[in-house]
């Protein structure tokens, strides 16, 4: 996304905004809460090791398709669909993490009233 340029926009923008969306429904309540002492517990879970994978697939997967298809790497279509999907999973991340810092801050100013 970054070294793609400021006209990849259109594509990764929505991406970016779907990914963080369904990142911060995905997000369990009670997965995370503010430690008296300021950390930030979060409860253990798979989710994030299957977000992983899934981002290095589909990344490894369309990088594939396009050195063995050359013409492909040329597609608008093609580029532009690959960096929605591939900002789409990446911004999952960022919901998530969105909503732990929502909680952690959140039980910061509760503590400070």
């Amino acid at each position: 996304f970054i070294a793609a340029g400021p006209s990849v926009l259109p594509a990764a923008l929505p991406g970016l905004l779907i990914g963080g969306a369904v990142g911060w429904q995905l997000e369990p309540q009670g997965a995370s809460r503010r430690l008296p002492d300021g950390k930030l517990w979060l409860r253990g879970e798979w989710w994030t090791f299957a977000q992983i994978v899934m981002v290095l697939t589909t990344r490894y997967a369309t990088n594939v398709v396009a050195a063995m298809v050359p013409t492909l790497a040329a597609d608008l279509g093609w580029r532009l669909g690959a960096l929605f999907v591939s900002s789409a999973l990446s911004a999952v991340f960022i919901g998530r993490t969105l909503v732990r810092l929502r909680i952690y801050s959140a039980a910061a100013a509760s503590k400070a009233v």
